[in-house]
Parts: structure tokens; C-alpha cells; sequence
């Protein structure tokens, strides 16, 4: 512990004598001139517009002459600010720069004259107002640009209106929206003067460079184009909106043609009218007319009926089937007998399709099978005896040679064995 205690006074003693040699040394180096110790010398005096330079340690240093941009009393030097300057060295003050078209420069150096785009009073310089330029150095205003022109970026000069503005007094505006800048012989071009008026039907474009067309759905004169109203569209010259025609229907701008279900009887309708059940709109969609005969209708549009089904009478809602014993005809407006060898189920006519059987009426509605001894004609229409040597049952001929045995007479209903001892014929009609 007592270690301890002599380290941290020995510390504190090295402090305090490090202290006492620095301040011995600074003393000696400020008032003491070395090559002729024990006499101090202080720091020499400086005139106006000069500065102490150096006086430190062993130097007594000199006075110099304050730099330019700067004015000195009491040996100390300042730089110029505001509307002041020097332009030389060892000046004691500054001087004013009130010359109208001229301004301190940055270093404070010179009384310069103002750039081009600036102009100057009382050695300030000013931007030219945002519609006016000088072009020269010195300026002590700004000068207007021509009409049609405005000041470039830097205000150095004027340069046309861009294409779609107009200039005066030295400002280029955009045209309002039914009006486009030109100049007396081009619509589009820059340096316009003056705003030109679109003619009727037309307007102008997105930039207003030009005019164009009134687009589609709208009309309007003086420049201004107008979305048509509902039911109407622009007239073919696009000046003013005229009412959609009958069959049609007005919807901003366009006229739409009704549906084949749908109709409009008047001009600058809003919307068409869904035709009843057995009717549709007629070829121009001015009015409803009913569905003809072999078709129906349903919502406004005629279906024709099925190959089976037939509707006799104009407006029909369904198709009907016709009786048993009939068909449709080839344009399912009526139905028709079904002739003799067919019959008639569900609207369709059929041939007697077994080979035993005939219709000799129209309108039948079965085939019927013809009695023992006979069979149907060729078609169907009725029945024929069977001939000799053939016998038939239930509407079937056949040939009694086949069995050994014959018959004499047509329309035979079994066939005959001959007596012992003969044999049949080789048409089976007798026996030998």
C-alpha cells in the first residue's frame, strides 16, 4: 500500500515539473532575443494596410502589405464584403462598387461588369425577369423579346414559342382547349403569335399543334367537340348531334343496331324493345312481325320446328305433332296423309317394312298382313294371290317344289301331295 502512495506522488511531482520547463521555454521564446539575452524585444507595430507576418519563438517577423480583396487598420487586414473591394495591395480601406451594370467579383478583387442574362444597379446584378434577356456583358436592363419568342434558359437571348403555345411580351402560353397556335402560314410551326380558332366539326389535337377531326361519338363547332347524348351520333359533317335512326339505339356517340330479337319504331331511341314470344324484328329492326308458319318463336327470334313437328298458322309459340297416320310436309307448315304401303307414328311416315304386310289407304296408321294365299304387291299398296305351284300363309308365298309336293290353282293356301306312284311337275303345279 505504501508503494502505492509513492508511485502516485511521484507522478504528480513529474506533472508539475514538466509544467514549470514549458512555461520557462515560452517566456524565453516570446520576449527574449537570444543574441542578446536579458533584453526582451516585443512585437514591431504595423501601418495601416499592413499585417504582422511571422512574430513567434525566435522571430520577430514583418509587416506586409494586406493582399487584394482586403483593407487593413491597426495592423490587422479584412476582407471586403457587400458592395466593396480592393484591387491592389496595402490598401487601409475598401472601395464601393455603385457602378450600374458592374458587380464585386467573387474574390472581391474588381469592380466587373455583369454577364449576359443579368443586368446591374448600384453594383448589384439582378437575373433578368423570367420574360426578358440581355445578350452582353454590362447591361443596366433587360429588353423584352419580340411577340411570338421568349427568353432561352439562360436569358441570353430569345428563341421561339415552341409549336402549340403563343407569345407576347416575351412569355409563350398554351392555347385554351378549342384553340391551336399558328402563325399566318403554318398551323404547326413555332414562333406563334397569336391563337387560331379550329373550324365547326373539329378540335385540337393532344398538344394543340393542329386541328383534327372530331374523334368518334362527338361533334361541336367552334373547336370544341361534345360527346353525343344518348340515342343520338354526330352528323356526317361532325357539326352537331342528329338522332339514331329507327332500328338502332343511341349510346354515347354510336348508334348500335338492335338485336334480330329486338326493335326501335323511333328515332334517338335510348334502347330496343325485346319482341314477343312468336315474333322477331323484321329485316331493318323498325318493328316486330310474327314468325311464319314452320317456325315458332321464343324471345324474340323464330326457330324452325322439328323434322317431325309442323306449326299451319303465322305467330306460333310451339311446333305441334301431327296425328297417327300422318307426317309433316317438307316445310312443317301442315300435316299430310302418309300415302299407301306406309303408315304414319308421331309425325313420321314409315314403309310397311315387314315383308308380309300392306297399307292399300292414306293415313294408316298400321301396316296390315295379308290373308293366307296371298302376299303384298311390290309396294305395299296392297295383295296379290299367290301363283300355282305356290301356296301362302299369314302374307308368305312359297314354293311347293321345295317340299315335294304342288298346287293347281293360284292363291292356294297349303300345297298338295300328289297320289301315289306320280310326283310333282318341275313347277309344282301338277302332279305326272
Amino acid at each position: 500500500m505504501i508503494k502505492f502512495v509513492y508511485l502516485i506522488l511521484y507522478i504528480i511531482i513529474l506533472f508539475i515539473l514538466l509544467f514549470i520547463i514549458y512555461n520557462y521555454y515560452y517566456i524565453i521564446e516570446k520576449y527574449v532575443d537570444i543574441t542578446h539575452f536579458g533584453d526582451f524585444t516585443e512585437c514591431p507595430t504595423c501601418s495601416d494596410g499592413q499585417q504582422l507576418i511571422g512574430c513567434k519563438g525566435l522571430s520577430q517577423g514583418s509587416c506586409q502589405p494586406c493582399p487584394a480583396g482586403t483593407a487593413g487598420t491597426g495592423g490587422t487586414c479584412t476582407r471586403c464584403t457587400g458592395k466593396y473591394y480592393t484591387s491592389s495591395r496595402g490598401l487601409k480601406s475598401c472601395s464601393l462598387c455603385n457602378t450600374s451594370g458592374k458587380t464585386v467579383n467573387i474574390t472581391r478583387t474588381d469592380c466587373v461588369f455583369c454577364n449576359p442574362g443579368q443586368y446591374g444597379i448600384n453594383g448589384i446584378c439582378y437575373q433578368c425577369p423570367s420574360n426578358k434577356y440581355s445578350n452582353s456583358h454590362g447591361s443596366t436592363e433587360c429588353k423584352s423579346c419580340e411577340d411570338g419568342e421568349r427568353p432561352n434558359n439562360n436569358k441570353t437571348g430569345c428563341e421561339p414559342c415552341p409549336a402549340g403555345t403563343a407569345g407576347t411580351n416575351g412569355t409563350c402560353t398554351f392555347c385554351s382547349g378549342n384553340t391551336y397556335y399558328a402563325n399566318s402560314t403554318y398551323s404547326h410551326s413555332p414562333g406563334s403569335k397569336t391563337c387560331k380558332r379550329c373550324e365547326d366539326g373539329e378540335g385540337v389535337n393532344y398538344n394543340n399543334t393542329a386541328c383534327i377531326d372530331c374523334p368518334a361519338g362527338t361533334a361541336g363547332k367552334g373547336g370544341f367537340c361534345t360527346t353525343c347524348e344518348n340515342g343520338k351520333k354526330p352528323s356526317d359533317d361532325k357539326t352537331e348531334c342528329v338522332d339514331c335512326p329507327r332500328g338502332t339505339f343511341g349510346w354515347y356517340g354510336e348508334c348500335i343496331d338492335c338485336a334480330p330479337s329486338a326493335y326501335s319504331s323511333v328515332p334517338g331511341s335510348l334502347y330496343c324493345i325485346q319482341c314477343d314470344d312468336g315474333q322477331t324484328a323484321n329485316y331493318n329492326g323498325t318493328e316486330c312481325i310474327d314468325c311464319p308458319p314452320g317456325t315458332y318463336g321464343n324471345n324474340g327470334i323464330c326457330y324452325p320446328c322439328n323434322g317431325n313437328k309442323y306449326s299451319d298458322s303465322p305467330g306460333a309459340t310451339t311446333c305441334n305433332f301431327c296425328d297417327g297416320g300422318k307426317g309433316v310436309n317438307y316445310n312443317n307448315t301442315a300435316c299430310e296423309d302418309c300415302p299407301e304401303g306406309e303408315f304414319g307414328v308421331g309425325g313420321y311416315c314409315f314403309p310397311c317394312h315387314a315383308d308380309n304386310t300392306y297399307s292399300d289407304i292414306r293415313g294408316a296408321t298400321t301396316c296390315l298382313v295379308c290373308p293366307d294365299g296371298q302376299r303384298p304387291n311390290s309396294n305395299k299398296t296392297g295383295c296379290e294371290d299367290c301363283p300355282a305351284g305356290w301356296a301362302g300363309t299369314v302374307g308368305h308365298c312359297y314354293s311347293c317344289s321345295n317340299y315335294g309336293a304342288y298346287s293347281s290353282q293360284p292363291r292356294s293356301k297349303r300345297c298338295y301331295w300328289c297320289p301315289t306312284g306320280q310326283i310333282p311337275n318341275d313347277d309344282g303345279t301338277a302332279c305326272v
